[in-house]
């Protein structure tokens, strides 16, 4: 991995493997093993065990909220890994929030939505 921070790129070698990165709302730069989604300096850590199928996508919200995108459906992170019960069983490709924060997810079964105006309504379009 190389950071790129004050017009320096910086060469930092990762002593475990490193499948994904994404950036939390503050700005928090997160990475992912098959065990761990923890930030750069370790300080914070995230257990995946509890996920059984691979993660393609983890997705912070506008509120803050986390979740996973895995081959078998979407989880959001409370105390522990929740399953949001309208797209288990579902393949998810990519998860997007609009500027009236209406979350979109592509899934194996067509494209899914949750308005914030509708709290935790799951809608298939």
């Amino acid at each position: 991995m190389f950071p790129y921070h004050d017009g320096v790129w910086r060469s930092d070698s990762m002593r475990v493997p490193v499948e994904q990165a994404v950036y939390d709302p503050s700005g928090t730069l997160w990475l992912s093993n098959s065990k761990n989604l923890f930030t750069t300096d370790n300080r914070q850590v995230i257990d995946l065990s509890a996920l059984a199928d691979p993660v393609t996508q983890f997705f912070w919200d506008l509120e803050n909220q986390l979740y996973a995108a895995t081959t078998d459906g979407l989880y959001w992170m409370a105390d522990t890994w929740q399953p949001i019960t309208p797209l288990k069983g579902r393949l998810i490709h990519a998860l997007v929030q609009d500027a009236d924060s209406t979350l979109w997810v592509a899934t194996s079964d067509g494209l899914w939505q949750r308005k914030k105006s509708n709290g935790s309504t799951w809608t298939k379009r």
